[in-house]
């Protein structure tokens, strides 16, 4: 039983010699590596969307009497002065541009409608009000049909520009009127955000 017991501890003993001759071969075959960060900045991008600026003279349609104030366009405004419509049809419009002269592309985030002081209006539509028998809109086109929404005006980075237009008419179905009404304060506000 003596013997039993040496080999059994010699086996032991050879054992843990193994074990440990092995876990010195691993560390010697092992590498540590290391991974470590400099200086990391963040760019920051320039946005800069604005209006082409100037004077626009607006483009009547409709009647002889038809009247098309300037509008005065600044970087962020459009200031547009009074028009006279007098019958169905009659129309101003005023091709202006957005230009994008920073480093992201951009796109309409939003338009909010404000109605005239005073005068109830339906904004059913995004970038179109109508007041009575006034119709205002931002449009793509001059006739003011196709009416800007939300996602629909891509301004390209980098000097990248769009053009479109501020169209008030006299609604074409309405009847003409007997008595002067006036508009004061109508108008819009154009949110551009990040394109997507």
């Amino acid at each position: 039983m003596n013997r039993d017991r040496k080999s059994m501890y010699v086996s032991i003993f050879a054992l843990v010699i193994a074990v440990v001759g092995v876990t010195i071969a691993y560390a010697a075959l092992s590498t540590s590596l290391s991974v470590k960060f400099g200086r990391v900045t963040q760019s920051a991008f320039e946005w800069d969307i604005k209006l082409r600026e100037g004077n626009v003279t607006g483009i009547a349609s409709g009647t002889s009497t038809t009247v098309c104030g300037t509008a005065t366009v600044t970087e962020n405004s459009i200031t547009v002065a009074d028009i006279t419509l007098s019958k169905p049809g009659d129309k101003c419009n005023y091709p202006l541009t957005v230009q994008n002269k920073g480093d992201v592309d951009a796109n309409i985030a939003s338009i909010t409608a404000t109605s005239p002081n005073g005068v109830s209006c339906n904004n059913d539509t995004e970038g179109k009000l109508v007041c009575g028998n006034v119709v205002y809109s931002l449009a793509s086109d001059s006739e003011g049909l196709n009416v800007l929404k939300r996602g629909e005006q891509k301004v390209l980075k980098t000097n990248g520009t769009s053009d479109f237009y501020l169209v008030v008419s006299y609604n074409v179905t309405s009847e003409v009127l007997n008595e002067e009404v006036t508009h004061t304060g109508a108008g819009f506000t154009v949110v551009y955000g990040q394109d997507n």
